[in-house]
């Protein structure tokens, strides 16, 4: 007989033993229900075989709680359904695919804590039956969820019975109902629909959420566009912005972004009287200053957060894009303007994006004035429009370069066609821009909109779940590990690509400690709610076998004190950061590792909600 300590047991009704005696003698089966006692686990649980069954379709905190239960008892053996069981009807509708696969599920479900085995289970009863005999587990560990229907009581018997052949008890604990994989579907519609448009019902859920109209108001495909966008940040964007922050961190507190930002608008004087005056070469000198001061006082911003300096962000955002439209107006228009025979290609395409730089110029200051509610940097360019602004100083320079070297020569022509190849992708880049800050206007893009109040109200967390921020003491870390691998991400819809680098970051070092950010933060940083609330994504990582601590990640600009207060020796980040956090290395070592090719949380949420 079980004895009880926990208050709350005694409290309970009476145990409802329900005991199945064969003919043959064979030990009765102990059922422990939900409305009677729950066994305490054994005190030797070493040798006992514990069995579960489940989806793990995605997973959420449910079932780290339930896995977490179980292993109290002894070494869980983790029945997973198989396809065949996700593609039964009435599993999922013919409009909603599943997450994750089977071998995707398995592959992270036995890297969790307390998982000694994972095995297929069929979804039909025979199926569960013929695991239980094979596995023969000390303990089945089930919901009280079995249903009220004569049916599921049939199937429960039929367990009951199995379990009796080997003297096998069934535990059946409550299971919190706060969240479950419907709950996560629905959710993962309602972001979409909110980053596409506040105008659509939640329900008309027929668009994919890259393909908005802001996506779509440029000249190329889309394809085509991400593809150059994302070659643009691992090439171009990347790098020179790890040699800005070198270069920042070389500077004096005194210089300030808007001091650099000044700077750069400077260069419009030498740019167009360098042209007029028939030295092109300074010309060009000049424009390639701009292009790196105005990336230089971006990373001085940036460190200035770091360390707490003031330094107001929104003006900074504000000053830096209008003196970047002055720039690009001035040198175009001199261009035109002051180099005689200039092709008329080049010209009809300058006056075009000088006209974009002129509406881009009056959204700024909108935005400035009056931000979309709840938008974080209304003012700062991003994605699309940091691009154009690359492609067009590149067209500025060959257009300068095609006057050096003759505007009637053949490299003079050449130079000149790639000057116009350049403008028309700034234009195609701009149009996106725009389309987006016009978007913002059209979509409430915070928690202010009422769409997205209903989701975070809808899937909050309760006060007495909310999730503790840990950090690791030094003397902790020396004494308990030698070398501290700190890592950070979203882990929304936690997938095989996340345990990859999990894994490889563990094999860096002794301990590994894992920032998740929270829900503001994702939003704020990707435009983009997650599907899985912070309380289900932080016990996920916090369950996997390869991290030893996690904490909440709140903001992008507090890597360095995230790092100093978790005493770490080396960070981690993906390979599509490159070079992004080069200005932490003066603190920790600092590990770009690459991407798994093929998933990723866009990919399965667009494949499953799309």
């Amino acid at each position: 007989m079980f004895q009880f300590t926990s208050a709350c047991h005694r409290r309970v009704r009476f145990a409802c033993r329900r005991c199945f005696a064969q003919a043959s003698g064979l030990p009765d089966v102990k059922v422990f229900h939900r409305k009677g006692k729950v066994p305490l686990a054994p005190l030797d649980n070493s040798e006992k075989v514990v069995y579960i069954g489940m989806f793990g379709d995605p997973l959420h905190a449910g079932h780290v709680a339930f896995i977490r239960f179980a292993a109290r008892y002894g070494k869980v053996t983790v029945g997973l359904q198989t396809d065949e069981s996700l593609d039964m009807p009435g599993v999922f509708d013919q409009d909603t695919q599943p997450f994750f696969r089977y071998s995707q599920r398995k592959d992270v479900i036995r890297n969790m804590k307390g998982v000694a085995d994972v095995i297929p289970q069929s979804f039909r009863t025979k199926g569960f039956i013929s695991n239980l005999r094979a596995v023969r587990p000390d303990y089945l560990v089930h919901s009280d969820s079995w249903g009220d229907d004569a049916l599921q009581e049939s199937i429960r018997a039929q367990i009951i019975d199995a379990l009796q052949e080997w003297g096998g008890q069934l535990v059946e604990p409550r299971i919190s109902p706060e969240i479950n994989t419907f709950d996560i579907l629905t959710r993962a519609t309602m972001a979409q629909k909110i980053k596409c448009s506040s105008q659509r019902s939640i329900s008309d859920s027929d668009e994919p959420s890259n393909d908005s109209r802001a996506s779509n108001s440029g000249i190329l495909p889309l394809v085509i566009a991400n593809a150059l966008d994302q070659a643009h940040e691992a090439w171009v964007y990347q790098p020179l912005r790890g040699l800005c922050v070198r270069a920042a961190k070389t500077l004096p507190a005194a210089v300030t972004p808007n001091a650099v930002t000044t700077l750069s608008g400077a260069m419009l004087i030498p740019a167009i009287w360098c042209t007029a005056h028939g030295a092109p070469m300074l010309a060009a000198s000049a424009i390639v200053a701009q292009d790196l001061l105005d990336r230089l006082d971006g990373a001085i911003a940036s460190l200035r957060k770091e360390h707490g300096l003031p330094h107001d962000s929104h003006f900074g955002g504000f000053y830096d894009a209008m003196v970047d439209r002055v720039f690009g107006v001035g040198v175009l228009t001199g261009l035109c303007v002051l180099v005689p025979d200039v092709p008329p290609a080049f010209a009809a395409l300058a006056a075009v994006k000088i006209g974009l730089h002129l509406w881009l110029m009056r959204l700024r200051v909108d935005d400035y004035r009056t931000p979309p509610p709840g938008v974080v940097n209304a003012t700062h360019a991003i994605g699309a429009g940091k691009m154009a602004s690359w492609l067009d100083n590149s067209a500025k320079l060959f257009a300068v370069l095609g006057v050096a070297a003759g505007v009637q020569s053949t490299l003079g022509d050449a130079l000149f066609g790639g000057s116009c190849l350049c403008l028309c992708l700034s234009v195609d880049m701009a149009m996106r821009s725009i389309a987006s800050k016009i978007e913002q206007r059209v979509v409430p893009s915070s928690g202010h909109s009422s769409q997205t109040n209903d989701y975070f109200e809808a899937f909050s967390v309760p006060l007495d779940h909310q999730v503790p921020v840990k950090s690791i003491s030094r003397d902790d870390a020396v004494r308990v590990k030698s070398r501290t691998i700190v890592t950070f991400g979203t882990f929304d819809l936690f997938h095989r690509g996340h345990l990859r680098i999990l894994e490889r970051a563990a094999q860096l070092g002794d301990r590994l400690v894992v920032g998740v950010s929270s829900d503001e933060m994702n939003w704020d940083k990707k435009n983009l709610l997650p599907t899985i609330p912070l309380s289900h994504r932080f016990a996920l990582v916090n369950s996997m076998k390869q991290v030893d601590a996690t904490f909440v990640e709140e903001s992008l600009e507090a890597k360095r004190e995230y790092l100093l207060q978790n005493n770490a020796d080396v960070l981690v980040m993906g390979d599509d950061h490159t070079g992004a956090f080069d200005h932490l290395s003066d603190i920790v070592e600092v590990v770009y590792l690459p991407r798994t090719e093929g998933v990723s949380t866009t990919l399965v949420r667009t494949n499953t909600v799309g």
